[in-house]
């Protein structure tokens, strides 16, 4: 075994002694002082053993990285900034200096100095045309995700004084993004800007959240041949976060919905927060029938209720729009500091307003309920639906709500036997009786009786005064616990959602 061989042993082996701690100092200063060596005499060429080591956080010591380490870094930079003047910059310096930065990665060191030097190098980075700029990147990136972490929930802990062009005092994001940027949670980008209006991946929030409310076991490195954000999906992973599958393509913009989910989650599962009550919170959101039903209406609600993520000054959630760098600064800080967050005790919520403008005034469709009221009429009507049996024969029943003046209930009850044939059909477009209605279900054929009776389904819809509506929904005995949405004027445009039947059809 050659001495080379022994270094790599003893640092894999993760000996915290100081003589082998000391050693690492040696080692790294003769690395970088041959790396400095090779710049003055106007080439990059490390020794190989130098080249082909990858520090990682199972070699070093999270508090040994040593003011030598700083000092040697700040060379390397020095040399690559004198070397950018003249366009002498090559991909081996770019490496090299990504290898000395990860050097870094699990230090508990002078922020203020890493942070100093991070900055340098994006400088260096920012206008080179060079494929091995991204492992620079890269780099910086996984440093300032690691050595931050014990510092985000202290504010201004390092007395940080950094501003972007592009967040200035006024704007409704301010205090959030720099008070974030002030915890370490999150940066600007090597340009020196923000881009508050940029959009924010899958794998950058949830880093930003897992790290910011100490999700798992505290371990987020990434492994030698893994994404940058693996070592945080495994913690997001460990404390129910996300669940595997569920998220496609991880460097693909989060939308607000799924920011809502993985953020309550967090909330519950990591802070340990408990559920609050909701109940009519639907009200304050304008569109809320565009979430209703969905995987991530019980979410956003609860974010909505504790004052985390709400929606914006319309009133409109926006649950499939994509997050901003803004945004997510706003919503972690929300919830690591219940003080930053909107108070909803005293929100009122508005009452049933019949006087809304249900009409469609203009256009082809002019005269027609808006289908986002007909939708909401509907559903009230089929919670109420009862299909039941009373000596021998099938009946349903539904109450039906008030509606406003020029509207009438139109609906249909229609059986099958078992071979997709109508046994019984009947249909209804002008049924103005408010309350209970019953109706029998029976075979129009003689030699079919109840028992031939496979599928039922129940139809309902809001029609004016020429028999005209905007959507009916249907319910099926076959179909648990949904019912489809059918446009009237469109009629490919049908979907099933999901809708409690368990009391509904009682045979």
């Amino acid at each position: 075994m050659n001495s080379n061989q022994e270094i790599m042993m003893e640092i894999r082996h993760g000996r915290k002694n100081k003589s082998k701690t000391e050693f690492k100092g040696v080692l790294c200063k003769i690395m970088l002082s041959a790396l400095a060596l090779s710049i003055v005499v106007g080439g990059i060429s490390v020794p190989s053993y130098a080249a082909d080591i990858n520090v990682n956080s199972s070699m070093v010591s999270s508090a040994s990285i040593m003011k030598e380490d700083l000092t040697s870094l700040r060379n390397t930079i020095e040399s690559i900034e004198r070397l950018k003047e003249q366009g002498l910059v090559t991909s081996m310096a770019l490496e090299n200096l990504a290898k000395q930065i990860n050097l870094l990665q699990c230090a508990s060191a002078d922020v203020d100095t890493v942070e100093e030097l991070l900055d340098r190098a994006e400088r260096i980075i920012v206008d080179l045309d060079n494929p091995k700029t991204e492992l620079v990147r890269t780099a910086i990136e996984r440093i300032r995700n690691t050595i931050y972490v014990d510092s985000f929930i202290t504010k201004n802990k390092y007395g940080y004084s950094k501003t972007f062009p592009d967040v200035m005092q006024g704007q409704w994001f301010y205090d959030n993004v720099m008070e974030l940027v002030n915890m370490g949670a999150i940066n600007g980008y090597p340009d020196g800007t923000f881009a508050p209006n940029n959009t924010i991946s899958y794998a950058e929030y949830l880093t930003i959240l897992v790290k910011t409310t100490k999700a798992g076991n505290g371990n987020y490195t990434a492994g030698e041949d893994e994404m940058w954000y693996n070592g945080v999906l495994r913690a997001a992973y460990q404390s129910n976060i996300i669940s595997s599958g569920e998220i496609k393509n991880f460097e693909a913009p989060i939308t607000r919905a799924d920011a809502a989910k993985f953020t309550e989650k967090a909330v519950q599962n990591v802070l340990g927060e408990k559920a609050v009550d909701t109940n009519n919170l639907n009200k304050l959101i304008k569109d809320y029938s565009s979430f209703k039903g969905t995987n991530a209406e019980y979410y956003i609600l609860q974010q909505y209720g504790k004052g985390i993520l709400v929606g914006d000054d319309n009133g409109n959630f926006k649950p499939y729009s994509n997050l901003t760098r803004a945004e997510a600064s706003t919503i972690i800080l929300r919830t690591v500091r219940k003080e930053n967050r909107r108070d909803m005790s005293n929100v009122e919520i508005p009452a049933e307003n019949q006087e809304a403008p249900f009409v469609i005034q203009e256009g082809v469709y002019a005269g027609r309920m808006h289908s986002k009221y007909a939708t909401e009429y509907d559903l009230k009507a089929l919670e109420t639906a009862r299909l039941y049996k009373e000596n021998g024969e099938l009946y349903v029943s539904i109450d039906l709500p008030k509606l406003p003046e020029g509207f009438w209930w139109g609906f249909d009850i229609t059986s099958y036997d078992k071979d997709g044939n109508y046994i019984y059909y009947v249909s209804e477009n002008e049924v103005n009786q408010v309350g209970k209605n019953v109706f029998k279900i029976s075979s129009k054929y003689e030699d079919k009786t109840v028992s031939d009776i496979s599928v039922t389904t129940i139809s309902v819809g809001i029609v004016n005064g020429d028999r005209k509506g905007m959507v009916m929904h249907k319910l099926s005995t076959d179909a648990e616990n949904q019912v489809l949405r059918q446009s009237l004027v469109k009629s490919a445009d049908a979907d099933w959602v999901k809708f409690d039947t368990s009391k509904i059809f009682n045979w």
